[in-house]
């Protein structure tokens, strides 16, 4: 009794922590926590990118590394892709955050990058590295 209830204890945890079971439970406004960078509005980003002052540069780096971060979380816990933005470099991926900022100044980073995933998920979706991919 004691070897049965010992194997379906650890049975239930391999189940429980196996990657791709990791469902996000949004809060009760049906949002998640964006923690750090991710908060920052869109106005600085468009304001670094259009700054050539290397403190600008510096926050532009950030700022596209967390949105890569986001990505790449996507590529280990979403479903059905190991590579969201497969055929996208990070010019491309940095251009397409420049058109949702530039539409979406109030919004933050974290907004950019859920727009982002949700246009990789379009299922008709021009590639990035046209102009033909437009941020909603």
């Amino acid at each position: 009794m004691k070897a049965s209830l010992c194997i379906l204890s650890v049975v239930v945890l391999a189940i429980l922590t196996r990657p791709g079971t990791a469902v996000a439970l949004p809060n009760e406004n049906g949002e998640y926590e964006k923690l750090g960078v991710g908060n920052l509005e869109c106005g600085l980003w468009t304001q670094a990118r259009q700054s050539g002052h290397p403190d600008e540069v510096w926050w532009k780096t950030l700022i596209l590394g967390w949105v890569e971060g986001f990505l790449s979380s996507y590529n280990f816990y979403g479903p059905g892709t190991s590579d969201i933005s497969k055929g996208s470099d990070r010019d491309d991926i940095a251009r397409w955050v420049d058109k949702y900022c530039f539409q979406h100044p109030r919004s933050n980073i974290a907004g950019a990058a859920e727009a982002l995933v949700a246009d990789f998920l379009r299922p008709h979706r021009d590639q990035l590295h046209g102009s033909s991919a437009e941020p909603r």
